[in-house]
């Protein structure tokens, strides 16, 4: 029925717009809402209406990317003593037994996005110098 996230890159990333998911009804703006501090984008919407147990597309958030970089998901934000990476959960009460599992309570695996890799130092990279 809510989640809250926070995105940090390592530079070079513009943000823009968070866009909800309309299907998902997660029309309320939960504190702290919807922020950008530094490097780091935090989001939290809510209903109260809970959705089924699956997977989702919460939204999508636009991004200018200008040099290398890396996103990560992560716990907290200097931009906000109260913004963390969370979901609601009617039927789980999570560690803090509030009702919300928070990523570095109660799970700590988030994938992010991989850091550039020069294509001459992969596999295909190799071959295709083996033919130039």
């Amino acid at each position: 029925n809510s989640y809250t996230f926070i995105l940090r890159s390592t530079g070079g990333v513009t943000y823009g717009t968070w866009t909800s998911n309309p299907a998902l009804s997660f029309g309320v703006n939960l504190f702290p809402g919807t922020g950008i501090a530094g490097n780091d984008r935090w989001v939290g919407r809510g209903s109260g209406t809970a959705v089924p147990a699956g997977t989702y597309r919460l939204g999508t958030q636009a991004i200018t990317v200008s040099t290398s970089t890396q996103l990560s998901i992560v716990a907290s934000t200097s931009g906000s003593g109260v913004a963390l990476t969370s979901f609601g959960s009617p039927d789980c009460a999570g560690g803090n037994a509030n009702n919300t599992i928070t990523l570095g309570v109660d799970w700590s695996d988030v994938c992010g996005t991989a850091g550039p890799t020069d294509v001459k130092e992969t596999t295909w990279g190799k071959i295709k110098d083996l033919y130039r």
